[in-house]
């Protein structure tokens, strides 16, 4: 059993965070590439840093549902996109640094395999090494929702939530967006899926399921 002392909910303020996201041309995870890369560095619960970068990729085709969905504009590629290396490489930079824990929502599920792409798609050798510090917000969603109990053993705690990320009950209300609003976020929907607000989202969600679910 877990001491007190060892509970994130405790010792929050002793951690680094970076929270991440990404959106993409679709939900491919072997094709669709990311068109914007957003993270944001926290200390405890204060924020640090916002980075927000837009990736012009040759070629970019995002197809019509994710545009819709994400409000992607080519004019905002064309203004201020950047070369994908430069942000991949800036990216690198912070998710590798073992300092941060690292907050995402359905990041196991969906954007480690959109980020892994990226690299590949400039030379880089696949790496995932950096997974073990992951804490997503969908599986633990679940946990919250169905009174699961995470692992007393902290080198289990990856596992678990690959467990949980196959685990679907109907009616189960545990998107980003959802947690946040019961946890009195004002959410707006004009602005989901747009990569620096979810992150926004993804914190809030993230520093309030750590309350209910005994996690270290």
């Amino acid at each position: 059993m877990p001491l007190d002392k060892d509970l994130l909910k405790n010792n929050i303020s002793d951690h680094k965070f970076m929270v991440w996201d990404t959106e993409t041309e679709g939900l491919n995870h072997i094709k669709s590439r990311p068109w914007e890369v957003s993270w944001s560095v926290y200390h405890g619960l204060n924020k640090i840093e916002d980075h927000q970068h837009y990736l012009k990729w040759p070629g970019l085709n995002v197809c019509p549902g994710a545009a819709k969905a994400t409000g992607f504009q080519m004019s905002v590629i064309d203004e201020k996109g950047e070369n994908p290396k430069d942000v991949i490489d800036l990216f690198d930079s912070y998710l590798y640094n073992k300092d941060y824990k690292l907050v995402t929502a359905n990041g196991l599920g969906f954007d480690v395999y959109i980020h892994n792409l990226s690299r590949l798609l400039l030379g880089y050798k696949t790496d995932y090494s950096y997974i073990d510090r992951m804490y997503d917000i969908l599986p633990i969603a679940r946990a919250y929702r169905l009174g699961v109990r995470a692992p007393e053993n902290k080198e289990d705690f990856l596992a678990w939530q690959y467990r949980l990320l196959c685990v679907y009950t109907k009616g189960l209300k545990c998107k980003n967006s959802e947690i946040a609003e019961e946890f009195g976020y004002e959410v707006d929907p004009t602005k989901l899926h747009s990569a620096d607000y979810d992150n926004q989202l993804a914190m809030f969600s993230f520093t309030n399921l750590i309350k209910k679910v005994d996690i270290q």
